[in-house]
């Protein structure tokens, strides 16, 4: 067992967790492994939800293998026979604290995020859409990077306070090789998976209030426009990590409280869209322009 932090808890874990730091302390969550069995969706692709209630969900991956994740505290994974051990990484930092920080009363939403000004930028969009390219353009002008896959916010009666993330930056080839990566030499995030590991440490420590959510989408010019007050909350809301498990979760797991939270996150944070053409060197403007439109 190691000890790791993330998110402001400190976890005990039988998985080694080499993305995170080394944590100290009383313990907050246990990861624990049990011996490897054949999943219960091994023909469905993709992450599925097989049972939800507000203190014990069930998480099953084809080829990977299934989570249960209890009462906020507890992660409990059954390897797929032959699973790779990168995949059940992903799997336990993604889905499994998606779920687990929803248990704990946190909102989560699937994002990438910078730190501008001692502020933080978050990025929303779907697969592909550029969150993680976006993020780490404005690294390349010295900012730096809070969160990649999952954004993680606490809100108190103040402000909403961004938590530092678990997982480092992924990125595709294309865009690897335009920061200055290669391909060759990074470690792929997992067996077939066309998307890489950027080499050194990239997920800042600490929390941040939020300012700004992004949302990406195209457009044939550059541009940022605020979304309406009354259309932000169902922009962002099909943005928050745990949608992605459908409606059916939401009612088993909470989503009132899920969906008040978001209302208060939106009453402290600004939302804009962000337009811009699928062109690589457009990155640094692109940079630019979320600095203009991130104001403290």
């Amino acid at each position: 067992m190691k000890f790791y932090s993330a998110y402001g808890l400190t976890i005990e874990s039988a998985l080694p967790l080499p993305d995170l730091i080394s944590g100290k302390g009383e313990v907050d969550i246990g990861i624990s492994l049990t011996p490897p069995t054949r999943p219960s969706t091994a023909e469905v692709p993709g992450i599925q939800c097989l049972s939800a209630t507000p203190a014990r969900v069930h998480l099953s991956w084809r080829a990977v293998g299934e989570l249960v994740i209890q009462d906020g505290n507890q992660i409990v994974i059954t390897p797929a026979p032959d699973a790779a051990e990168e995949a059940l990484r992903l799997f336990v930092l993604g889905a499994g604290f998606g779920v687990l920080l929803h248990q704990r009363g946190l909102l989560a939403l699937h994002a990438s995020a910078a730190v501008i000004d001692g502020r933080v930028a978050g990025f929303l969009g779907g697969k592909g859409w550029g969150k993680s390219t976006t993020a780490i353009a404005l690294r390349q002008r010295g900012h730096r990077i809070i969160a990649d896959e999952l954004l993680v916010v606490r809100i108190d009666s103040e402000q909403a306070m961004v938590l530092s993330g678990s997982s480092p930056i992924k990125l595709r080839p294309d865009v690897l090789m335009s920061v200055g990566g290669n391909p060759d030499t990074s470690v792929p995030v997992r067996p077939g998976h066309p998307k890489y590991f950027v080499s050194e440490s990239t997920i800042t420590e600490g929390e941040f209030p939020l300012r700004t959510l992004f949302l990406l989408d195209v457009g044939d010019t550059l541009a940022v426009a605020e979304v309406p007050p009354a259309e932000a909350f169902f922009s962002v809301a099909p943005h928050v990590y745990v949608c992605r498990f459908g409606t059916g979760f939401l009612q088993a797991t909470g989503a009132d409280r899920t969906f008040r939270q978001l209302g208060l996150l939106l009453k402290r944070t600004s939302v804009m869209r962000l337009y811009r053409q699928r062109d690589l060197s457009q990155l640094s403007e692109i940079a630019r322009l979320v600095e203009v439109h991130s104001p403290e």
